[in-house]
């Protein structure tokens, strides 16, 4: 549905839209394991500058590009309801290369069962030119969806250039790289996160402002359980839980100005083997692990060399760091 300045384009879709085997795919023409860039088309597009989609309840089935995609320059992006079965990707707002993004999406309660990833993608155009907003209330990805394009960490629900994300219900079960990625968005809320079984990290968190990821649980990761990234000025991990990750349950290795840790519970690590990793802290910084940490704090620390060790958690400082101990004591090392 390409757009002209003639008049505003809307597309309204009531009911049930069934669609199946349809969108441009991004094969090249002649060579079924050689993917173009950008060649594909989805097979519901709002193409240009569009006003508002709006889909009430879709099906989509075998679909060879993405079932429902829109530019950012496209005002309105609602699917209140979706069910997507094998389909190459799944619902989708990319970058614009008509205009500034306006988007403001609100995906309501979408089932994702195999086909490739990501099966939910939200990205503007950069950092300062990003989606004004996005809002989920319930997405399931499952049937271990597939990478057959190689694209290098990026995670089944993908957010990247967004000023505000708020996501609520989602749960990846099966992902060929990342779980769910978010990635320069201003003002992130996560909160009811399952990830079960992902191949590199389960949640990964880069850059940004203020990041919440709460009531979370993410267990057989082939990476980090929750890993921060790319300096993200203030971070809170609340409430959840990690089993069975790689490396690490909870990972900071970045000049994150703040990071509150509360009510986290990390059980079964592989390889490196700690469950709390904050590392490389900027000046200002301040870890917080209020007396509900699980059971991991001794009132007192060893220091060797600028390091503070214990059987599960590992803090590299540069400058003082404050810890709430169990009895709600405060020490400044």
């Amino acid at each position: 549905f390409p757009s002209h300045d003639r008049e505003p384009k809307i597309l309204y879709m009531h009911g049930t839209t069934y669609i199946k085997n349809l969108g441009r795919s991004a094969k090249k023409y002649d060579n079924d394991n050689d993917w173009v860039t950008n060649n594909g088309i989805g097979a519901i597009d709002m193409y240009g500058n569009a006003d508002t989609l709006f889909v009430e309840n879709l099906v989509a089935v075998d679909c060879q590009n993405v079932p429902v995609r829109a530019k950012g320059s496209l005002k309105t992006y609602i699917v209140q309801s979706a069910a997507l079965k094998n389909c190459h990707r799944g619902l989708q707002v990319g970058p614009s290369t008509t205009g500034a993004c306006e988007t403001i999406a609100k995906i309501g309660s979408v089932r994702c069962d195999g086909g490739t990833i990501p099966q939910l993608e939200f990205v503007g155009n950069s950092a300062d030119d990003g989606l004004p907003s996005v809002t989920i209330d319930s997405v399931f990805v499952s049937g271990s969806p597939t990478n057959p394009e190689g694209l290098a960490n990026q995670g089944a629900v993908r957010f990247r250039y967004v000023a505000r994300v708020h996501g609520r219900g989602i749960g990846v079960y099966g992902a060929p790289s990342r779980g769910i990625e978010v990635a320069d968005v201003v003002r992130c809320e996560l909160s009811g996160i399952i990830v079960n079984s992902s191949a590199e990290e389960g949640v990964y968190l880069s850059g940004g402002n203020l990041i919440s990821v709460s009531r979370f649980d993410i267990r057989n990761t082939g990476g980090i359980g929750v890993s921060v990234a790319t300096n993200p000025s203030d971070v809170f991990i609340d409430s959840g839980r990690t089993a069975s990750t790689t490396d690490y349950g909870v990972f900071c290795n970045t000049t994150t100005s703040n990071l509150f840790v509360n009510k986290v519970s990390i059980n079964t690590v592989s390889g490196t083997g700690r469950g709390f990793y904050a590392g490389s802290i900027s000046a200002r910084s301040s870890i917080y692990l209020p007396p509900t940490w699980s059971g991991w704090m001794p009132l007192e620390w060893p220091v060797i060399s600028h390091e503070h060790r214990h059987d599960e958690l590992y803090v590299n400082y540069e400058a003082p760091i404050h810890f709430f101990m169990r009895t709600g004591e405060r020490k400044v090392v």
